[in-house]
């Protein structure tokens, strides 16, 4: 249900990693651990629907010719975690090298490192003319390939 204006004294109710209910006449659990929020906003998770979240750019030439994908993959449950802080809590990763991206999601479904859930792709596959051509399985036939 959409709110288009600002809501008081709400009840949210959280079992584990869920949203269980939300309101302003839910009864609070017995044994509840109790978070007063009344001072601050309260968002729901933030989604991303084109992520690269196992590598942050910073010198492109450096990174891509110097930057192995293990040291992506070092780095990557950073990025993972510092994306989670920022307040998304859903990504869809639009390509990785070396299915890093897979491996991030398996460690951050079982729990080993914090991290937003993800939709992950694998190896992003991109046209050959593009700047990822180095790094990316290649949707356009070459010439040997349609012969």
């Amino acid at each position: 249900m959409l709110q288009r204006e600002v809501l008081n004294n709400i009840v949210i109710v959280i079992e584990g990693q869920r949203i269980k209910a939300v309101g302003p006449d839910v009864a609070i659990p017995a044994g509840a651990i109790v978070t007063d929020l009344s001072d601050a906003w309260v968002l729901p998770g933030l989604i991303d629907c084109h992520t690269h979240i196992t590598f942050q750019k910073s010198d492109y030439y450096e990174d891509l010719f110097r930057k192995s994908p293990i040291d992506e993959a070092v780095y990557a449950h950073v990025y993972a975690r510092n994306t989670l802080n920022a307040g998304f809590t859903t990504c869809r990763n639009v390509g990785a090298r070396e299915l890093i991206d897979v491996a991030l999601k398996k460690v951050i479904d079982a729990g080993k490192v914090p991290g937003p859930r993800l939709f992950v792709s694998g190896q992003t596959l991109t046209a050959i003319s593009t700047v990822f051509r180095l790094t990316s399985i290649s949707a356009t036939p070459t010439a040997s390939s349609t012969e």
